[in-house]
């Protein structure tokens, strides 16, 4: 029998916004849930942060944030292949941080290679078209849901 955890040790439980994100992330079995930004614009690795807490809350097996903005197309085909093999051995989730793919189109490849992904637009700021190239090329069936970041 599992023992019940210390709510304090995770730290404070983030807002209602982000555990219905959560839980609408979760109607679809995911090992690796990817956050990908419409455009340029505010950081979106405290959203990934503050899911991972919520997971952490939700699922037995912690999960892993990894910030892959900046990466090179070496450590990309290393982190997609590790995606595959990550779902062989049944690991906790891993969540990851992409750069918009008009900036970083190898972000597709990994958005691709996820399980669910999450369209990050930012209130006032997102354009439109930018929001739906990036669900055309990723493929609207990937993903479950959508941030709104202010």
């Amino acid at each position: 029998m599992r023992q019940p955890r210390d709510p304090g040790a995770l730290g404070p439980m983030p807002s209602l916004r982000i555990q219905e994100l959560w839980f609408a992330s979760v109607r679809r079995q995911w090992q690796t849930l990817a956050l990908v930004p419409a455009q340029e614009g505010k950081s979106i690795l405290p959203l990934a942060r503050a899911l991972a807490t919520v997971g952490q809350f939700h699922r037995a097996a912690p999960l892993r944030v990894i910030d892959v903005t900046g990466m090179g197309l070496d450590e990309i085909a290393d982190l997609t292949l590790g995606a595959m093999s990550s779902h062989e051995r049944n690991e906790g989730g891993r969540i990851l941080v992409l750069e918009p793919i008009s900036t970083n189109p190898f972000g597709t490849a990994i958005a691709m290679t996820s399980d669910a992904v999450i369209l990050c637009v930012e209130l006032g700021v997102t354009d439109m078209e930018e929001a739906r190239r990036a669900l055309d090329q990723i493929g609207r069936e990937r993903f479950v849901g959508t941030a709104i970041i202010e």
